[in-house]
């Protein structure tokens, strides 16, 4: 049997989502899965592919001739999604309308929230766990005496997409004389036309210079890269937290309501600053509790596509 990982060409290696597309791609390439471009894997492997064989499209395709070409496959498929939805949000819109023309068995779901998993076994479709994943073993120690911000703030503004980052954001703007602040925006979608260096390793070595890092779960209750590389940076994220964030990860971050007051919010990012022992501890547990989604995970993955094991199975009338 093999497996084989095709990525969209768009995206693959050129993308600036580097953990959610070249690092899980170097993870799987490490078990023996083979993985490629979508373009290479139809000029290369298509014609090699055997019914025991296992296929994982990686986000899916547009591409009405690949479509139809993967529908033809007789060997066991899987979608692999990353946003549930998009700005019409419509839950799994495109994941929903090539799933059955293509065959697939299961989408692997990044977001795999109980709502999720619960609202795609109604539409009939089977899914798998596969949340982000980082590699905790280069993690950052930068001591907290040491560090050169208190405050890290990153990623795009928008109180309708990023709500609880936004508002965060424009009170430690405001209160900036009391913060030393470090704030990049996002760079963009492509290596080749990033705004700045910061994204990957890179990314995650400037925010270990700093002691909290600015967390959202979007307006979708989504477990965001964000969340697993401040971990490895070594960083407290302050914020809110998806549902399915481990107990002990939302113990030890500084969660805000973004409906309180200003003082309220300031207050509780004061306290947590002037306490460096507590501070430390917090970073300690935060870290520990995050390495649940170490990239070594990615085999625990292989494993349930491999053997049909479902994390949220279709609804008995399909």
């Amino acid at each position: 049997m093999t497996i084989y990982a095709i990525f969209p060409d768009d995206a693959y290696m050129k993308s600036m989502s580097v953990h959610t597309m070249e690092k899980p791609s170097q993870a799987l390439q490490k078990l023996g899965v083979i993985c490629s471009s979508q373009g290479d894997f139809f000029e290369k492997f298509y014609l090699t592919v055997q019914r025991d064989d296992i296929v994982i499209v990686w986000i899916g395709t547009r591409n009405e001739v690949w479509l139809d070409l993967l529908s033809e496959l007789k060997c066991r498929k899987f979608l692999r999604n990353i946003d549930s939805c998009k700005s019409d949000r419509i839950l799994f819109k495109r994941e929903q309308e090539i799933f059955g023309r293509v065959g697939f068995e299961a989408i692997l779901v990044t977001y795999c929230t109980e709502f999720n998993k619960s609202f795609l076994s109604e539409k009939g479709i089977n899914s798998i766990d596969y949340p982000h994943l980082i590699d905790f073993s280069n993690e950052f120690n930068v001591p907290t005496e040491s560090k050169s911000y208190d405050v890290f703030i990153s990623g795009q503004m928008s109180n309708h997409s990023y709500p609880t980052r936004t508002k965060l954001a424009e009170v430690l703007i405001a209160n900036r004389s009391k913060y030393r602040i470090c704030q990049i925006q996002h760079p963009g979608h492509s290596k080749q036309h990033a705004s700045h260096q910061y994204f990957g390793d890179k990314y995650i070595e400037l925010a270990s210079k700093a002691k909290l890092g600015v967390v959202c779960t979007g307006d979708d209750d989504s477990l965001v890269m964000k969340y697993l590389e401040f971990a490895k940076a070594g960083i407290l994220p302050v914020g809110d937290y998806p549902s399915n964030m481990p107990s002990n990860a939302i113990k030890s971050m500084i969660v805000i309501n973004r409906h309180d007051s200003d003082d309220v919010l300031i207050k509780q990012i004061d306290s947590i600053l002037s306490d460096s022992s507590e501070l430390d501890r917090r970073i300690a547990q935060y870290r520990e509790a995050m390495k649940t989604f170490d990239i070594s995970k990615t085999k625990d993955v292989l494993y349930k596509i491999q053997n049909s094991i479902y994390d949220g199975i279709r609804c008995a009338e399909y």
